[in-house]
């Protein structure tokens, strides 16, 4: 059984402050940069201008809501042959510099030509469950920003 040294120890339950620094400092990410990050990691990161912000997991009851949502909207564009419903984790190109991860994403058969492998390139709906936290209700309802395309 190996041991861990003294020194080692005392840097146990401590973040790897030194990964950060492999990454761009805020304000100077480029969209390659977060299309790249967003390629390796296993969580929801939103970009705008420069600049990152990794999302909190959604809880259990925000998971049943987007679960209900989805399955209501899939099954009616599915009947009519509307276009692509997809759930979080797509991204969404808004405009150059500003990417999103909504919660349910909606393109139009019509418009299917605007969505990549890697991103879409805007949306015809999207929806977000807004959690409780107030930097969630900050980010989602107040800023309209968020939601600005070209």
């Amino acid at each position: 059984m190996s041991t861990v040294s003294t020194k080692m120890a005392s840097r146990v339950g401590e973040p790897a402050w030194e990964v950060a620094r492999l990454f761009p400092d805020q304000g100077y990410w480029t969209e390659e940069d977060y299309l790249d990050l967003t390629n390796t990691t296993n969580c929801l990161v939103e970009f705008s201008d420069g600049f990152i912000e990794v999302l909190p997991a959604p809880t259990t009851s925000h998971h049943m809501i987007l679960a209900f949502l989805y399955r209501a909207l899939l099954a009616f564009i599915e009947s009519q042959k509307l276009g692509t419903v997809l759930f979080a984790g797509i991204r969404v190109r808004l405009r150059k510099g500003k990417y999103c991860e909504p919660d349910i994403v909606f393109m139009l058969a019509e418009h299917a030509d605007r969505i990549g492998e890697k991103y879409w390139q805007g949306a015809d709906l999207v929806i977000e469950v807004v959690s409780g936290d107030e930097k969630d209700r900050e980010r989602d309802i107040v800023d309209p920003e968020n939601w600005t395309t070209d």
